[in-house]
């Protein structure tokens, strides 16, 4: 039997969420998923928001709760999205020592002293000189490695233009070294599924390019992530995410509990 996990969504702790945890797991266990993580933001930097350790709590207590409540349906996983963690490394450090987790999400949305990617599609900017810093940042993160997934790698694409082939010349060298760094430190790249539900193109983040070359370069662990900010796009692209992964060379997928890695047969 095809093992279905969803390892990245929101509830209404994280700022642009708006449900309760136990209406995330109900839609995962009407969809067949086997394992559901609950990732809620905690952004740091430019977009920190001053009651992060409010809303860390409160998520932290609702997947406790709803553990129990649905044992023997569902696997609930704590998790968090730290965005940004090397834009403030205390605050990071602080974060990741308050609570126990399953997994980390690492994430950028935008780059020192800089707006999130999506407030940059109208301003004009050059993408390749932003794509060059968000790339070189990505391996400052990966260097640092304090998180477990490495999420959504081509989250820029899909507001400075890159819509069609990726910019493989301009961009291989970097990726290569990202890559690898992950491999060597045990990372898992995240298969982001949101844009096959709710972005024009269908296109998940990344693509089959980037997952062989993870794969060249010896990249073992990927997890599946619907980035859910709703309960119905729960477990959204999760199969064809996977087909995707079996297309990239790939014949498992990865899953975490307690911060450490497991392999499951696609």
């Amino acid at each position: 039997m095809q093992m279905l996990f969803d390892h990245h969504t929101h509830s209404h702790h994280s700022f642009d969420g708006s449900e309760p945890i136990e209406a995330l797991a109900e839609a995962a266990v009407s969809r067949g998923l086997h394992a559901l993580a609950v990732t809620d933001h905690c952004d740091l930097g430019l977009q920190c928001v001053p009651d992060w350790e409010e809303r860390l709590s409160g998520s932290m207590e609702e997947i406790s709760k709803n553990r129990a409540a649905f044992q023997g349906k569902l696997t609930l996983l704590a998790g968090i999205e730290l965005g940004q963690p090397l834009h403030d490394l205390q605050h990071a450090a602080d974060v990741l020592g308050r609570f126990s987790y399953d997994l980390v999400i690492g994430s950028l949305h935008n780059l020192r002293e800089t707006e999130d990617f999506y407030f940059l599609q109208d301003a004009g900017a050059d993408p390749r000189m932003l794509l060059d810093r968000y790339f070189d940042e990505l391996l400052e993160m990966t260097r640092w490695g304090g998180f477990d997934i490495l999420a959504h790698l081509t989250y820029p694409y899909r507001y400075l233009g890159y819509t069609d082939t990726p910019p493989i010349a301009c961009f291989e060298e970097k990726l290569r070294e990202i890559f690898t760094g992950l491999a060597h430190g045990g990372k898992a790249l995240e298969l982001n599924t949101s844009g096959l539900v709710r972005s024009p193109g269908g296109r998940t983040s990344p693509g089959l390019w980037e997952l062989r070359l993870f794969r060249e370069c010896g990249g073992e662990f990927v997890t599946l992530g619907s980035d859910a900010h709703r309960c119905a796009h729960v477990g959204g692209g999760i199969r064809e995410g996977l087909e995707l992964l079996r297309a990239a060379g790939f014949r498992y997928q990865a899953s975490f509990s307690r911060r450490r890695a497991a392999a499951f047969p696609i």
